[in-house]
């Protein structure tokens, strides 16, 4: 009884809502689903406190939580469409943001091409009384971030170029637009089964289960309605950004280009500093290795000898550090387009043989692809991948070497310490021993941070060389395809009626032709003396096999001697 009176109340507190607000609640769209969801979800919990446990209990639970579960649905369908009907950010205020950044970016251009020194960030300015290393530092930092705003803004580039009207937001709403009216045109029959099942249900909990069932397929249909209520309103927001997308492509090209001078300048001025960098290093390391041969002092001499090798170092780090932060002479992501474009190019190709559409145009296509692969190739093995497999080969070998140094390390600064302390007296032994470990200290820091930019280094010239393979394998795998199919590509229309009414046609020539010739031997009026040409021939053809086989006797009798 308990069950049926609760029943009895959602039907009433549902009947009340649906004659205050409407089966939509017009009036107020809130009211009714709120009603709704609690309502049903007070009746799980009556049925979850409750001693049934039976088929019937289970079903109507089973519809309970759907209800809910569609509730929710449509609140989040609402949600999406006012999103969409009142975005944050209007379309017409973002295509005034693009044209302002847009004037902002071809200001900046014209600015560069007066005064390049404008574009430069304020890491690159003059700061008096800071250091050259504080400086390559900062540069550098600056230059990180430069560049992940040149990917980002050409990545957006990208992703406009490749869109289209069919393509992109637009294309993906419209497809959930037709899938969702599929749907709403299926509910007009499933309601006619719900509501047929109600009629046939015989006892009270049959009626209740039933009744149930046909609320939850009402909102089941409302929820439908929602998400394509929201999805019509998302394409009419995504229509009217279409419209700016002319302006949106101009601003982000403008701005990427703007973006792109900016790395330039900064990176040439970073070589500059860090060439500037690396001189001084080395004339101090020329100091230090000459203060060293002066000096008369065994640990003065060992200072500055350790203090020579640490600056070397520095000045190969720093190297190491400026070809990380200059363009790769190989680019992984450009080859990587390559790539893609060539697997793009290869599928387009396939299709092409494959779909049936034959024809001469095709035929030539496919021969001017087949002529044009191999200078391609060559053009790759003998450009991009000698240059990715020689700087790969060249980091290889440098980071080999830091390796085998941090193996040595100790081996070797042990040699050196005992050398030392054999030639210091035991008074000086304490300080010989705090300087060496001072020395070992920074000598492994700085063989790490070499041994680390030399592993990114080699991994970024392996990412670049594993493109550039695979487009070969690409361009292979197609020379292939065109090896063993564009032979068998008809440059000519298939035999069919008009093919056997030319044959009909030509055949009575083709006879005549051919008994004429039959008949010219028989003609003595057509003898005539025979050239010398001709009888040169004859006499070649009969006196040839004689040399032949002589020379292939005696071929093999000199075969035989040699075994």
């Amino acid at each position: 009884m308990r069950r049926i009176a609760a029943g009895v109340l959602v039907a009433a507190l549902g009947m009340i809502a649906r004659a205050a607000v409407g089966d939509e609640g017009k009036d107020n769209p809130e009211a009714d689903p709120v009603a709704a969801r609690a309502a049903t979800a007070e009746r799980l919990k009556q049925l979850a406190a409750g001693d049934a446990k039976g088929a019937a209990d289970k079903e109507l639970r089973a519809t309970l939580e759907e209800r809910l579960n569609w509730l929710a649905e449509r609140e989040k369908a609402a949600k999406a469409r006012r999103d969409a009907e009142r975005p944050k950010v209007s379309p017409e205020r973002e295509a005034a943001d693009l044209k302002a950044e847009l004037e902002r970016a071809r200001a900046g251009l014209e600015q560069a091409s007066k005064n390049p020194e404008a574009l430069l960030p304020e890491a690159f300015r003059a700061h008096p009384g800071r250091s050259i290393d504080a400086a390559l530092k900062e540069m550098k930092e600056a230059i990180d971030a430069a560049e992940e705003d040149v990917r980002d803004r050409k990545a957006a580039v990208d992703g406009l170029a490749a869109g289209g009207p069919e393509a992109g937001p637009l294309a993906t709403l419209r497809a959930d637009r037709d899938k969702i009216r599929q749907r709403v045109a299926a509910l007009d029959r499933r309601r006619a089964e719900r509501d047929a099942a109600l009629a046939a249900a015989t006892t009270s909990a049959a009626r209740e289960l039933a009744r149930e069932r046909l609320a939850t397929f009402d909102w089941e249909g409302r929820a439908e309605a929602a998400r394509l209520a929201a999805v019509e309103a998302r394409i009419a927001l995504e229509g009217r950004r279409a419209a700016g997308a002319d302006a949106r492509r101009e601003a982000l090209t403008a701005c990427s280009t703007l973006a792109e001078k900016a790395l330039a300048l900064m990176r040439e001025r970073y070589r500059t500093l860090a060439d500037r960098r690396q001189r001084d290093l080395a004339r101090a390391a020329a100091a230090e290795q000459a203060r060293a041969e002066r000096a008369a002092d065994p640990l003065e001499r060992y200072r500055a000898e350790r203090s020579a090798d640490m600056l070397e170092l520095r000045g190969r780090l720093l190297k190491d550090e400026q070809a990380l932060n200059a363009a790769p002479v190989v680019s992984p992501r450009e080859q990587a387009d390559l790539a893609d474009r060539a697997a793009e190019d290869f599928e387009h190709l396939r299709q092409l043989v494959q779909g049936g559409r034959s024809t001469t145009q095709v035929a030539l296509r496919l021969n001017s692809t087949y002529r044009r692969l191999a200078f391609e190739r060559d053009a790759i093995v003998r450009g991009e991948h000698a240059r990715a497999a020689r700087e790969l080969a060249r980091h290889e070998a440098d980071l080999t070497d830091v390796e085998m140094d941090l193996v040595n390390d100790v081996r070797d600064d042990r040699a050196r310490l005992d050398r030392l302390i054999e030639a210091l007296p035991p008074s000086r032994h304490a300080e010989a021993m705090a300087v060496v470990a001072k020395f070992e200290e920074e000598h492994r820091r700085l063989l790490d941070d070499r041994r680390r930019k030399l592993v990114t280094l080699s991994a970024r010239d392996e990412a670049a060389l594993r493109e550039v393979q695979r487009r070969l394998r690409l361009l292979d795998e197609q020379y292939t395809f065109l090896r063993t199919r564009m032979f068998w590509v008809r440059d000519a229309e298939p035999i069919g009626p008009e093919t056997l009414a030319d044959a009909r046609d030509e055949l009575p020539r083709l006879a005549q032709a051919g008994l004429r010739l039959a008949a010219e031997p028989a003609d003595r009026a057509r003898w005539g003396r025979a050239s010398s040409e001709f009888l040169l021939a004859a006499v070649g053809l009969v006196a040839l096999p004689w040399p032949i086989l002589r020379g292939r006797r005696a071929l093999r009798e000199v075969l035989s001697a040699e075994c």
